[in-house]
């Protein structure tokens, strides 16, 4: 941002440039090839560039008082005379609405920073962890796995009222959400800051991946399990550029409790379902129920169930996949109405207008990863059917709970 301040400006005393000009001819040669003659001309002195840092104090105080206060700031931080001339209009704290750009500005600069839009400072993006904060003493790892972000906001474990209540989101329904996945928007800001100028300015996708499994309890018995899974892709197409990602939950319930448990499943902040499991008790392999997407917020969700006689269990299985935007900045239409506020799960208010929506992220994120719909079922339920979740997952919690980050070994 401040390159052009750093470099001197071009010597006054050049060379005499020579402009090459044609000597007269006369009519009878005219058709002959004439030699060129050069002529010298005297080049006018210059001043040198034009700069902030060489205009009077007055000129340059009368410049400033058309720019917005972060554009003084960064000015100021071009050399010590400008510091000077702005020490009046820099020592007073900037208004969130000024410091958040200002912030940008630095971070753009200085690429393992990330502006936070909660804590407005700049954060050193090593220490943002993946989106599962687990602060769990079992965990052998460390005491927090993945480490902890320098943020107050995104390092509180269960989110809370804040200005900026959309920067955090809850992947899955009441029932997963105590995994503590919590997508941040550093994250979604990071990942695409990383696909648009390289892994040294942000993370890849595979950061964001995590597969989870705990033990669900009813009434103090362990009944049954849940199985989370979390896949994100960037989309590169200018139509429909931005980060989209596929969630599945899967719900493995003992038939002994069938009868009395009534399941309810949350597809987005607008659509929901409910029913009694035993209603869902007839197919023996998978087959999706029922697909659809929503007008409000354009999430794609199917839902589907298989029974297991020999487990004697019924498993029901809900795919989604959304689109959260370009990030660009948190006040997106795609990342909001995704986003998590205080009443996620009653209507917000909110609805994607027809140019907001963009492509079906369904068919967008399938079309981006070799992975689909039916070998990421297959290969979850190995994870519950086979036990192989205690094998190559990390122990993470006293209720029996387990977890894989950076995606699967497929």
């Amino acid at each position: 941002m401040f390159a052009s301040t750093r470099t001197n400006p071009p010597s006054t005393e050049k060379a005499l440039q020579s402009v090459p000009i044609m000597s007269s001819s006369s009519a009878q040669d005219i058709n002959q090839d004439l030699e060129p003659t050069s002529v010298t001309y005297p080049t006018p002195k210059v001043l040198g560039l034009v700069l902030l840092d060489v205009l009077p104090v007055e000129l340059v105080l009368l410049v400033a008082f058309f720019l917005p206060r972060e554009d003084i700031y960064s000015l100021s931080l071009c050399n010590h005379r400008l510091l000077k001339i702005f020490q009046s209009q820099t020592k007073h704290k900037l208004k969130a609405e000024a410091l958040l750009p200002f912030l940008r500005r630095l971070e753009h600069d200085n690429p393992r920073y990330l502006a936070c839009d909660d804590c407005l400072v700049l954060h050193h993006f090593d220490r943002i962890p993946e989106p599962l904060r687990i602060p769990d003493p079992l965990v052998q790892i460390s005491p927090y796995y993945p480490p902890l972000l320098g943020c107050v906001q995104t390092a509180r474990f269960w989110p809370v009222p804040i200005a900026h209540n959309y920067v955090r989101m809850p992947i899955h329904d009441g029932r997963s959400t105590h995994c503590g996945y919590r997508l941040h928007w550093s994250h979604l800001h990071l990942a695409m800051r990383g696909f648009h100028h390289g892994p040294e300015y942000g993370i890849s996708t595979d950061a964001l991946a995590f597969t989870g499994v705990s033990h669900e309890l009813i009434a103090g018995n362990d009944s049954g399990l849940v199985l989370s899974s979390v896949e994100a892709r960037i989309c590169p197409k200018p139509a429909g550029l931005g980060l989209y990602m596929r969630f599945q939950d899967m719900i493995v319930a003992k038939m002994t409790w069938l009868g009395s448990h009534h399941e309810g499943f949350k597809f987005c902040s607008h659509q929901s379902m409910s029913f009694w499991l035993e209603d869902m008790y007839g197919n023996e392999t998978y087959q999706p129920e029922f697909y659809s997407n929503c007008e409000e917020c354009n999430t794609d969700y199917e839902i589907g169930w298989l029974r297991n006689e020999e487990l004697r269990n019924i498993t029901v299985v809900v795919t989604r996949w959304v689109s959260l935007g370009p990030g660009l900045t948190p006040d997106d239409p795609r990342w909001r109405i995704n986003a998590y506020c205080e009443t996620w799960g009653q209507p917000q208010g909110l609805k994607l207008e027809s140019e907001e929506r963009g492509p079906s992220p369904r068919w967008t994120f399938e079309g981006l990863t070799d992975t689909s719909v039916d070998t990421l079922t297959s290969h979850n339920l190995s994870y519950i059917e086979e036990d192989r979740y205690q094998a190559e997952m990390v122990r993470v919690s006293d209720v029996p709970s387990w977890g894989l980050w950076k995606g699967a070994p497929w």
